[in-house]
């Protein structure tokens, strides 16, 4: 004879997906270019209008190199990346949801 068992049993399943939060990246675009005994930059970096020249960190892990009436050059984690005036990098993807 087999026994029956009546007993009702917890769930068996995977385990819950834990929530990571990744850090964005800040976007940084150049606004304009001054120059001058030193040259300076305008930069947005997120929310933040701010005036750069070379070796400032203009935000984690991410420092001008130079600025040359043409363009700024940051330096971010190694690579070294040249904007022009109205251009950007780290932009939010269009097809990113909306917060």
């Amino acid at each position: 004879m087999t026994p029956v068992n009546n007993v009702a049993q917890p769930a068996v399943g995977p385990a819950p997906a834990s929530l990571s939060i990744v850090p964005t990246e800040p976007e940084i675009r150049v606004i304009g270019i001054v120059s001058g005994e030193t040259t300076v930059a305008t930069l947005m970096v997120g929310d933040r209008t701010i005036l750069a020249k070379p070796w400032d960190a203009v935000a984690n892990n991410y420092r001008i190199i130079s600025v040359t009436p043409e363009a700024v050059a940051i330096r971010h984690k190694g690579e070294i990346f040249t904007l022009r005036v109205g251009n950007a990098m780290n932009t939010p993807s269009k097809d990113a949801p909306h917060q």
